[in-house]
């Protein structure tokens, strides 16, 4: 049963279940509650002869600061669990909200017989997204103290959570720059080594890098194990190889692409490096499954040939061995000077490139004032090569495909400056991990609200499956 009333505000109590208690500035609100009043109801349930505050925090926080003796509101007979499901449903919709948070209302919605399914069906959010929110409360205390104070975004702390106490520790270790980065800077080798010296370990001295970097290293710094409990939430295509493999009895090895494997990221187990394992394209009796466990790839599944005696995937490196030991049996000495040249070859190159970069890393300074004076000189147009080189120094993986069509370039400085800005923007919103927590800094900077768009779009237009068929990001 739903009545709507006036209800006086000395006889509301606020709950002891509502997690919202915090609610971020009141100054906008309370202006608007000063000049038109409240607007949207609140919600009560009776407690005895007095009223419980239900959901509608900050408005009766607003209605108490501008001195209102009453406030409208939706009276429901709630039980305790329906009052405390309203409750998180309502702080999960805060626009403040920091993922964090959010993680615990997912964990309060749990105990309340949901499953992530049904969360993501209540909120209008994909499963995957419900998953690595939870998974967020796997950061350790200084991850989340770090993450709370936004020295780095959600896509981070997502993929930090995913990591071990001891491989998050190691990524938040400014010294191996997988979280954070020292500014650069253009100083003389003596200033830079005084840099160097000054320098702790405070990430506050350092700035984040890109949630894309941070993935590089992670392939690179932390091997992955196939038999870890989330492999077929983030990888289910390699759950579904492996476990197929595991059921055939068929063996399962560890595979890179690189020549070289990190000391943290080393086993017992060995890893097999790129010149001892071919992809088994076509079935042969000598194949395994190949689990590329760090490097290019990392995470993927597939069939792989370890028998360097096999004809099928190793066959040109028969012919090469075949041809090396005609060459020896017969003593042609043309074979010797060959490889004698490709030596002296090898060696010259990475001498000349050793050089080349000890005098570039010394020019820099020169270099980079020189740059400042002739493009000081060049003349700008939205179609030039200025134009061009800052559009292909922005990050498109986000923005929706035809979006820069919405706002062209324009023909002047101006429009092509707001064009770039839109891409900025939109590559910020359409972002996965962390779109939802850059709409705050964009209503702040440019007065956008984007929670306030996407609450007018009708749920089903919304839906993942619809912005896919749109060609979405």
């Amino acid at each position: 049963m739903m009545t709507m009333q006036m209800v006086q505000l000395d006889s509301i109590t606020e709950s002891k279940t509502n997690a919202a208690t915090r609610g971020g500035d009141l100054a906008e609100l309370i202006e608007s509650v000063r000049e038109h009043g409240v607007l949207q109801p609140v919600l009560v349930r009776p407690i005895g002869d007095s009223w419980e505050l239900v959901a509608g925090h900050r408005r009766l926080a607003a209605a108490r600061e501008v001195g209102l003796t009453e406030i409208p509101a939706t009276v429901r007979v709630l039980s305790n669990a329906e009052a405390l499901e309203l409750q998180l449903i309502e702080n999960l919709q805060r626009a403040d909200l920091h993922p964090l948070e959010e993680a615990h209302g997912y964990v309060q919605l749990l105990r309340q017989n949901y499953d992530t399914a049904k969360i993501a069906a209540r909120i209008g959010r994909s499963v995957a997204y419900v998953y690595d929110r939870l998974k967020l409360l796997a950061l350790t205390k200084p991850a989340q103290k770090l993450f709370r104070e936004g020295r780095f975004t959600a896509g981070h702390a997502v993929l930090l959570a995913r990591l071990s106490p001891d491989a998050q520790a190691r990524a938040l270790d400014p010294e191996n720059k997988a979280v954070f980065q020292e500014e650069i800077t253009l100083l003389t080798p003596e200033e830079e080594d005084a840099a160097e010296r000054a320098v702790d370990d405070d990430p506050v001295r350092w700035k984040p890098r890109s949630v894309r970097e941070l993935q590089s290293w992670i392939d690179q710094h932390v091997r992955f194990d196939p038999a870890a409990k989330d492999v077929p939430d983030l990888f289910p295509e390699t759950a579904v190889v492996v476990k197929a493999a595991k059921e055939d009895a068929e063996k399962v090895v560890a595979i890179t692409h690189e020549n070289y494997v990190a000391e943290e990221a080393r086993t017992d187990e060995r890893v097999i490096g790129p010149r001892s394992w071919r992809r088994a394209e076509k079935p042969c009796k000598s194949q395994v499954t190949g689990v590329i466990v760090i490097g290019p790839g990392r995470g993927q599944a597939f069939k792989v040939c370890i028998n360097k005696d096999c004809g099928v995937h190793w066959a040109a490196e028969h012919r090469e061995k075949a041809r090396r030991a005609k060459a020896s049996a017969t003593g042609d000495p043309k074979e010797a000077d060959r490889r004698k040249r490709e030596e002296e070859k090898r060696a010259a190159k990475q001498v000349a490139e050793n050089a080349q970069r000890e005098q570039w890393q010394a020019g820099l300074p020169q270099i980079v004032q020189a740059l400042a004076t002739h493009v000081a000189g060049l003349t700008f147009s939205p179609d030039g090569p200025m134009a061009t080189r800052i559009l292909d120094g922005l990050d498109m993986h986000d923005v929706p495909k035809g979006a820069d069509e919405l706002l062209p370039r324009g023909d002047s400085a101006v429009s092509f400056v707001r064009h770039c800005v839109f891409l900025l923007l939109c590559a910020d919103l359409c972002d996965r991990w962390s779109g939802p927590q850059a709409a705050a800094d964009i209503k702040k900077a440019f007065g956008f609200d984007a929670v306030k768009v996407i609450q007018s779009v009708p749920a089903a237009e919304a839906s993942p499956a619809k912005l896919a068929k749109k060609g979405g990001a």
